[in-house]
């Protein structure tokens, strides 16, 4: 992997997936083989993501803001009203609807209606999942599923999970080299 982190959406969603079985390898290797603990583990991840983020702004891409419905609690939602001078019924009614499986609110539209020039219009009360993405500052080895989906839209979590893989030890399959 080259030092300079890799940019181009095109190229990250296709290697995505093109590489979704050593990917998949790759998160079984670090659940189960991975003799490393949760606290180095984080602190490996921290270093390769700071390395990469170093290089890239998100305000350039903000491709999640483009490809992914942002999760928005009733408590999220009653904020951003608030700080949009609107109700929360206004709100819902106008951008978002009800996700069954998660039981909270997803935008109906892509890109996200709340981003301006590549820029979030409500950033100072965006909502956790907006404010944490992208989620690699945590729990690494128990979100690696949701990682892996990154991958294909975040170019931050692509570079990282490809740095990551030689410097924890793992082996790429011989007919995948």
């Amino acid at each position: 992997m080259p030092d300079d982190p890799i940019t181009d959406l095109t190229y990250i969603e296709q290697t995505a997936k093109a590489n979704e079985q050593e990917n998949l390898d790759f998160r079984t290797y670090v659940r189960a083989d991975l003799d490393l603990s949760d606290y180095r583990l984080k602190g490996v991840v921290q270093q390769a993501t700071q390395e990469v983020w170093a290089h890239i702004d998100c305000r350039t891409c903000a491709n999640c803001c483009k490809t992914r419905h942002p999760v928005f609690s009733r408590a999220e939602v009653q904020r951003i009203a608030e700080y949009l001078g609107t109700t929360a019924a206004e709100l819902r009614a106008r951008y978002l609807q009800v996700d069954q499986e998660v039981a909270k609110y997803v935008t109906r539209e892509l890109p996200c209606p709340f981003l301006k020039d590549n820029l979030c219009s409500i950033y100072d009360v965006r909502p956790s999942v907006c404010a944490g993405y992208p989620h690699l500052h945590r729990n690494f080895r128990n979100r690696l599923w949701q990682t892996i989906d990154n991958a294909e839209t975040c170019p931050i979590v692509f570079n990282v999970l490809e740095r990551l893989k030689p410097r924890l030890g793992f082996r790429r399959q011989a007919s995948e080299r």
